[in-house]
């Protein structure tokens, strides 16, 4: 599992990009890309299909940021007003269906209080996905992972 914040695409990815390259033999869990832009989703996808994404941190709020300062920070959350996938990555979902993990970000106390709230945003969204597509992007894929390959 490989850790590290898109904000940082430029100084962080040309590392990564070797990383995933040298041990391409080696599945690699790719966290908190849920504020990637669908751009950088894709550029990794397409170069590594030895990373699998998690779409944690797919919303824009912090409270010590307000919203218009993380999204100059970030870039725009992958998740619209409506709890719905930006169409540029629903696209690269069922592009790549295979590659997308389902993941919460509960490292911190606080963010276990909002779980439930954040699996049920989740289950919207992946209702308005593909059947199959939304179960390999909920528990399939990490089945093949964690478990044994189906």
């Amino acid at each position: 599992m490989t850790q590290w914040e898109v904000y940082g695409w430029n100084c962080d990815w040309p590392v990564f990009n070797v990383l995933y390259s040298r041990f391409h033999e080696v599945t690699f869990i790719l966290t908190h890309d849920g504020l990637a832009s669908a751009g950088q989703v894709q550029t990794v996808l397409l170069l590594h299909p030895n990373v699998l994404i998690t779409l944690s941190k797919k919303e824009i709020s912090h409270h010590s940021l307000s919203y218009e300062e993380k999204e100059e920070m970030l870039g725009s959350a992958n998740v619209d007003n409506c709890k719905k996938l930006i169409p540029e990555l629903s696209a690269l979902i069922d592009k790549y269906p295979d590659c997308f993990i389902f993941a919460t970000d509960t490292d911190r106390d606080f963010r276990w209080a909002k779980c439930a709230h954040i699996v049920k945003q989740w289950r919207l969204i992946f209702g308005r996905l593909h059947d199959g597509v939304a179960q390999a992007f909920a528990w399939r894929n990490t089945l093949c992972v964690y478990v044994v390959p189906l």
